[in-house]
């Protein structure tokens, strides 16, 4: 059973509470725990640093959620480019093999 919430209750607070779903949460998107971890903490983050963004009587819960999903598909649009920038670190065995290099 949920409890209710009082206007008293500060933003932290609420944070603190919704740990163990947002943890949750992170597991089921990014199926690691390590990872999940990670992704709670930067939410956190960015939570905090945007309190000012977050409306007083609107669900926190589906906030910080939202905030969530986004920093998950930031990061996969962000490895995917990085894959596609970089040579892999096996591309650097090669360099010399051919006998280009003079001694």
């Amino acid at each position: 059973m949920r409890k209710a919430r009082t206007l008293t209750e500060t933003f932290e607070t609420q944070l603190i509470d919704l740990l163990p779903r947002m943890r949750r949460f992170a597991y089921g998107l990014t199926g690691a725990s390590a990872d999940g971890d990670d992704l709670c903490q930067m939410a956190l983050e960015r939570a905090l640093a945007r309190r000012d963004q977050w409306q007083q009587g609107t669900r926190l819960d589906s906030w910080i959620y939202k905030i969530m999903r986004n920093l998950f598909i930031d990061e996969i649009r962000a490895t995917r480019r990085r894959g596609e920038t970089f040579v892999p670190d096996e591309a650097g065995f090669a360099i010399g093999a051919e006998g280009g290099q003079e001694a």
